[in-house]
């Protein structure tokens, strides 16, 4: 199965330090890809996730002012190139409202 796991792009996966949202798409991600499946993490660009990724940004957007502007950004890219996957796992406020057939977005 493919499943696509959307992190937010404010912290890379897992986070050094404190990061639970990025500590819990980490362990499903490593938990996911040993039961068998095709995982991968849209994330930024400097996680040590050990599976597939994709980068919607060079780095952890920890420098944004307009965040939701930012994130939506984020979304966008990440759903772009998520159209294969079987089941997505989006951590992301924004996302929900942009998943086709949801009644919140495009």
């Amino acid at each position: 199965m493919r499943i696509w796991l959307i992190a937010p792009p404010w912290l890379p996966v897992p986070a050094p330090g404190y990061g639970a949202i990025e500590a819990l798409i980490n362990d499903l991600a490593i938990e996911l890809s040993d039961a068998g499946h095709q995982v991968t993490v849209a994330t930024t660009g400097d996680p040590t996730v050990p599976v597939r990724r994709v980068a919607t940004f060079p780095r952890a957007r920890t420098d944004a002012l307009d965040r939701s502007s930012v994130e939506t950004l984020h979304v966008l890219q990440a759903y772009d190139a998520l159209r294969d996957a079987d089941i997505v796992h989006d951590h992301t406020i924004v996302g929900p409202g942009w998943v086709p057939g949801s009644g919140g977005g495009c």
